[in-house]
C-alpha cells in the first residue's frame, strides 16, 4: 500500500502542471494578430473586382505576403462555393479548402501547411461559381502568431 501523502503530491504536481500548460496554450492564443482583408461583404464572381488580388481575376480576395499560419473566414450567408485558403509563394496558385452549402455564422481556418511548402504565403478567398446562390456574405482574415 502506497503512503498517501505520495498520491496527494502527485496530484499536486500534475494539476500544477496542468496549470502551466493552459497558461502556456492561451499566452499564445492571446499572442496571435488577425487581419481582416475582405469584408463582411459579398463575394461574388465580380466583387471584389479583377486585380484586388494582384494579378488575379475578379471574385478573389487576399493579403499580403507574409508568414501567415491561418486563413480564417466568418461566413455570415450565402449559398455558392468557395474556396479558403492561400496562395503559395512556391507556384502562385491558391489552394484551399474547398466550401459549399447553407450553414451560417461559422467560422472556418485552414492551416499554412496543409498547402504550401514554405511558410512565406498570402491568405486568399476566393467566389467559386455554382449553388442555388450566387453569393457568400463573409469576412476573410489572416492570422499569424508570434
Amino acid at each position: 500500500m502506497r503512503p498517501t501523502f505520495l498520491v496527494g503530491a502527485r496530484f499536486r504536481l500534475g494539476l500544477v502542471g496542468a496549470i502551466i500548460a493552459a497558461t502556456l496554450v492561451f499566452a499564445a492564443i492571446a499572442g496571435a494578430t488577425t487581419t481582416a482583408y475582405w469584408g463582411y461583404n459579398y463575394l461574388t464572381a465580380s466583387n471584389p473586382s479583377a486585380g484586388t488580388c494582384p494579378g488575379a481575376v475578379a471574385g478573389i480576395a487576399c493579403d499580403g505576403w507574409n508568414n501567415w499560419d491561418y486563413s480564417e473566414a466568418g461566413w455570415n450567408s450565402g449559398r455558392s462555393s468557395w474556396t479558403l485558403g492561400f496562395i503559395c509563394q512556391s507556384d502562385g496558385l491558391l489552394w484551399g479548402h474547398l466550401y459549399s452549402g447553407s450553414e451560417t455564422f461559422t467560422t472556418y481556418d485552414q492551416l499554412w501547411s496543409t498547402f504550401c511548402p514554405t511558410h512565406y504565403n498570402r491568405t486568399a478567398v476566393a467566389h467559386i461559381n455554382g449553388g442555388t446562390e450566387s453569393y457568400n456574405y463573409l469576412q476573410a482574415r489572416s492570422v499569424i502568431y508570434p
